[in-house]
């Protein structure tokens, strides 16, 4: 049951009117990402596993990159170089409320070559 809310107004000369109207309160997003690697290729894929959320936007943490970010529940990035990097995840509901989750992550290129 969605809660309803009454607003009355009334003047010095005792006139009155109510209006009421049911209010819906979004849940708010809670941000969570499970990330996956290819070594050989630097690639990582990460997949959202947010809760209350519509909207995803991405940012992987390699500044000199073009491609530094993406949008959507699921993204792939390529790294340049090895290195620490701060993957992180702002999830969006429907009214703009918003979480964000940082994991940092180690990207090694370890390929054997046959």
């Amino acid at each position: 049951m969605r809660p309803r809310i009454a607003l009355m107004i009334a003047d010095n000369v005792y006139c009155s009117d109510t209006a009421i109207a049911g209010i819906y309160i979004q849940d708010a997003p809670v941000a969570g990402f499970d990330i996956t690697t290819n070594t050989c290729s630097n690639t990582i894929m990460v997949s959202s596993n947010s809760t209350n959320a519509n909207v995803y936007e991405w940012n992987f943490g390699e500044l000199s990159s073009p491609f530094n970010t993406a949008f959507g529940a699921t993204a792939s990035h390529t790294y340049a170089t090895n290195g620490t990097y701060n993957v992180r995840l702002i999830a969006y509901n429907l009214t703009g409320c918003a979480d964000t989750l940082v994991i940092t992550m180690v990207c090694v290129i370890a390929c054997a070559k046959i």
